[in-house]
């Protein structure tokens, strides 16, 4: 493989770890204990765990990751050991890039169930992005021993498989997520990556072009395809493509690299 294309699948890699974690919703349904306050007035009713979750959940929604972690601090004083706030907190400081801090708080949450598999993915998550995919990959394979469906936890463990340079078996986890959702767009994708790892471009090719069938305009899959196309010397193709990509996003910086690399 030669070294712009083992560039270019390291660059995805890293990039798309974070767009196929699950981020799962706090469990709204269980009350909360009783009607307090606290010393910074915040006042919390059996009735209102909606409301408050909510309340977290528009911060984030807005972008305002802090004072969405203040307000968990907040909430904590008075429920320190509620699963959901701790877990949510978590989420902020990830979303932040505070991966450390994020795995410190679902563990927290984790002491109160070991089994939630939020927490154990969103852990796993904060270990990829850490660069610490052997411990990672512990954690994935802890929430797919709880749901053997989760297609998520197949995808993020091949990823960090691939970031390992272990091609052949991130085959087989995302394979593993295709025999649950056949058509799961990053699955075939990132099966057609792991396989121009392992050099071979044309099944490569014939994966990305199964994700290509279920999103046409997916830029990086274009990118990667005529990446792989010009490792096979098929410069002419490897340009088509990557016009179709550019087409659709301009500013792709990947699709940039791959023309400039084509036609340098």
């Amino acid at each position: 493989m030669g070294g712009f294309l083992s560039y270019l699948i390291a660059v995805t890699m890293l990039l798309t770890v974070l767009s196929v974690w699950n981020f799962e919703a706090a469990d709204a349904s269980v009350p909360l204990s009783a009607n307090m306050s606290n010393d910074n007035g915040l006042e919390i009713d059996i009735q209102n765990r909606s409301a408050i979750l909510q309340k977290g959940i528009e911060f984030e929604d807005l972008g305002r990751y802090e004072d969405a972690i203040s307000w968990y601090d907040k909430v904590l004083e008075v429920y320190p050991k509620d699963k959901d706030f701790l877990y949510n907190k978590g989420n902020m400081l990830q979303q932040l890039g505070r991966y450390e801090e994020a795995i410190v708080w679902y563990d927290k949450s984790l002491e109160i169930d070991p089994l939630w598999v939020g927490s154990l993915n969103n852990k796993a998550v904060s270990l990829a992005e850490l660069g610490k995919h052997e411990e990672a990959i512990i954690w994935y394979d802890k929430v797919i021993e709880i749901n053997p469906y989760d297609v998520d936890a197949f995808n993020n463990k091949g990823i960090s498989l691939s970031n390992l340079g272990k091609y052949k078996e991130a085959v087989t986890s995302f394979d593993k997520a295709l025999k649950i959702d056949s058509k799961n767009l990053l699955a075939l994708y990132f099966k057609g990556i792991a396989l121009a790892g392992l050099d071979r471009y044309d099944e490569a090719i014939t994966w990305l072009d199964k994700a290509l069938t279920v999103d046409p305009k997916y830029v990086d899959a274009l990118a990667i395809k005529a990446g792989v196309l010009s490792e096979l010397g098929k410069k002419q193709d490897a340009l088509t493509w990557i016009d179709k990509a550019l087409a659709i996003d301009p500013n792709n910086q990947m699709a940039i690299d791959v023309k400039s690399r084509v036609q340098g």
